[in-house]
Protein backbone atom coordinates (compact mmCIF):
# COMPACT_ATOMS: atom_id res chain seq x y z
CA UNK A 1 0.00 0.00 0.00
CA UNK A 2 2.35 3.01 -1.48
CA UNK A 3 -0.23 4.80 -3.07
CA UNK A 4 -1.27 6.99 0.27
CA UNK A 5 2.50 7.61 1.09
CA UNK A 6 2.86 8.46 -2.69
CA UNK A 7 0.09 11.46 -2.01
CA UNK A 8 1.24 12.42 0.84
CA UNK A 9 4.42 12.94 -0.52
CA UNK A 10 3.06 14.92 -3.69
CA UNK A 11 0.84 17.05 -1.20
CA UNK A 12 3.94 17.71 0.39
CA UNK A 13 6.21 18.27 -2.02
CA UNK A 14 3.24 20.59 -3.83
CA UNK A 15 2.96 22.84 -0.71
CA UNK A 16 6.78 23.14 -0.55
CA UNK A 17 6.87 24.30 -3.87
CA UNK A 18 4.16 26.94 -3.56
CA UNK A 19 5.63 28.03 -0.31
CA UNK A 20 8.98 28.40 -2.08
CA UNK A 21 6.95 30.48 -5.03
CA UNK A 22 5.44 32.75 -2.29
CA UNK A 23 8.77 33.59 -1.11
CA UNK A 24 10.06 34.38 -4.53
CA UNK A 25 7.43 36.57 -5.33
CA UNK A 26 7.76 38.80 -1.65
CA UNK A 27 11.19 38.79 -2.30
CA UNK A 28 10.83 40.45 -6.05
CA UNK A 29 7.89 42.66 -4.47
CA UNK A 30 10.18 43.97 -1.57
CA UNK A 31 13.31 43.77 -4.16
CA UNK A 32 11.01 46.21 -6.21
CA UNK A 33 9.95 48.58 -3.58
CA UNK A 34 13.35 49.07 -2.27
CA UNK A 35 14.68 50.40 -5.74
CA UNK A 36 11.60 52.37 -6.08
CA UNK A 37 12.35 54.01 -2.69
CA UNK A 38 16.05 54.52 -3.40
CA UNK A 39 15.21 55.92 -6.52
CA UNK A 40 11.78 58.48 -5.51
CA UNK A 41 15.26 58.97 -2.59
CA UNK A 42 17.61 60.38 -5.17
CA UNK A 43 15.03 61.66 -7.30
CA UNK A 44 14.58 64.44 -4.32
CA UNK A 45 17.85 64.78 -3.32
CA UNK A 46 18.78 65.97 -6.91
CA UNK A 47 15.91 67.81 -6.76
CA UNK A 48 16.79 69.49 -4.02
CA UNK A 49 20.35 70.48 -5.59
CA UNK A 50 18.53 72.10 -7.98
CA UNK A 51 16.42 74.09 -6.27
CA UNK A 52 19.86 75.30 -3.57
CA UNK A 53 21.67 76.08 -6.92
Amino acid sequence: MAAPIVVTTALGLGLVGWALLAVVFAASALGTTLIAWRSAKALDAADGRVRAA
